[in-house]
């Protein structure tokens, strides 16, 4: 594994309770608009992307959003993003419930909790960002990519549970940035500028949370890796980690989360999936958004593969475009610190741990906590979660015949997806 360049300073450890720094000078009244939540929509999917719409709200307020940071940041996290009007929405929820156990997602716990919202308008975002930059440096994130059904979670809550790291999973405000920023490219700019300081804003967030500063770890939604570089830090790089997974098995966990071995069947015999993919890669406006998440549809070759073969045409594709952009992000310059394999951390997850210690450059005082280990692997990682797996097998001989002439000309990736 190699080095990260951008963990080269010792955490300072203390077991004295102790405040949020305050800003170096007093910050700039910023407006934001507060309303009362007063209804939530259900759920549509088991793992929708969150979007403003999901809150009715209740009459506006104009606040002093830098005043309501200063003084209750534990409760005030960054949600999601409104494109139409440019405005990052936050979320107040109960300083006392503890939102990275809770749930199996953040965004989850976010939605579930939340008693009001924040709208802060882009333009507004880089003065906060200025006035409590000092909680990127205390918490120096760890973005976590991957291919997704993988193991993230599982591996995020190691690293919590065993290396002393407080684990954030899937916060959706960068899951909407990335999905823009592939869909509106001419934003970039504007659009970095936005998750910079939201990542800035989540980390002052929970340094209000805890007791004594520990390194954060973000886990994004897979396909943010497909606009990774939206999420670079200006002048404060981040660590960024890849996981990953057999295809077989990852297009297999993906079919268990989204419908099981029945309703899989009846859409195979019906050749519905077919269909369907059909549609959707037809459809103008659908096209866009899942071509926004799964680039490879761009191309005709595998365009042609996804409508024949339906859901595992779609995920096969899925895992390619995955684990391609991994390999191009660490070929421009070793964007990545370590990738790492599931079924090794499933194997041998104290080995693997030790060589993420390394490889995140942790303090040596800061020890593998093995009780911690053995307590995670002991549960379902996703046991809180609605996008859990059946764990059944749906892949016939036939699909993975499939599979494995889709991908010769991508058996490097199988063995080691980030070399060059």
């Amino acid at each position: 594994m190699r080095s990260l360049a951008a963990t080269r300073h010792e955490d300072e450890q203390t077991s004295v309770p102790r405040e949020v720094p305050a800003p170096a000078a007093e910050p700039a009244v910023v407006a934001a608009i507060r309303h009362d939540i007063r209804w939530r929509r259900p759920r549509l999917l088991p793992a929708e992307v969150i979007t403003p719409g999901i809150f009715r709200r209740g009459p506006a307020q104009t606040v002093d959003f830098a005043a309501v940071l200063r003084q209750d940041a534990a409760r005030i996290s960054p949600f999601c993003v409104d494109m139409k009007r440019r405005e990052l929405i936050f979320v107040e929820t109960p300083a006392s419930a503890d939102m990275l156990t809770s749930h199996a997602f953040f965004y989850d716990a976010q939605r579930d909790l939340a008693s009001a919202i924040y709208r802060v308008g882009f333009d507004h975002l880089p003065v906060l960002g200025s006035n409590f930059g000092t909680a990127v440096a205390a918490c120096r994130p760890i973005f976590l990519h991957s291919t997704g059904r993988c193991g993230s979670t599982l591996l995020s809550q190691l690293l919590d549970a065993g290396c002393h790291l407080r684990s954030v999973s899937e916060p959706d405000f960068y899951t909407q940035l990335a999905m823009a920023a592939r869909r509106e490219p001419h934003r970039f700019a504007e659009l970095q500028a936005v998750a910079a300081a939201g990542t800035t804003l989540l980390c002052h967030h929970l340094d209000a949370r805890q007791d004594t500063p520990r390194r954060v770890l973000i886990k994004l939604r897979s396909f943010c890796i497909f606009s990774a570089r939206l999420f670079d830090l200006p002048g404060q790089p981040a660590a960024n980690l890849f996981l990953w997974r057999d295809p077989e098995a990852t297009i297999n966990s993906f079919l268990n989360a989204f419908m099981g071995k029945r309703a899989f069947d009846r859409w195979r015999r019906t050749r519905a999936d077919r269909l369907f993919m059909q549609l959707v890669t037809r459809l103008p406006r659908l096209k866009a958004e899942l071509t926004a998440t799964m680039p490879l549809l761009d191309e005709p070759p595998w365009r042609r593969f996804v409508r024949h073969h339906g859901f595992v045409g779609y995920f096969t594709a899925n895992w390619v475009a995955h684990m391609l952009a991994a390999r191009s992000l660490q070929a421009e310059d070793g964007y990545f610190g370590a990738a790492i394999r599931y079924a090794e951390l499933r194997e041998s997850p104290v080995q693997v741990l030790e060589g993420l210690q390394r490889a995140l450059e942790l303090p040596v005082e800061q020890r593998l906590d093995p009780a911690g280990v053995t307590a995670v692997m002991a549960q379902d990682s996703q046991r809180n979660s609605r996008f859990a797996s059946r764990n059944e097998r749906l892949l016939t001989p036939a699909d993975r015949g499939t599979i494995d002439r889709q991908l010769e000309p991508y058996a490097e990736l199988r063995s080691d997806p980030l070399r060059a």
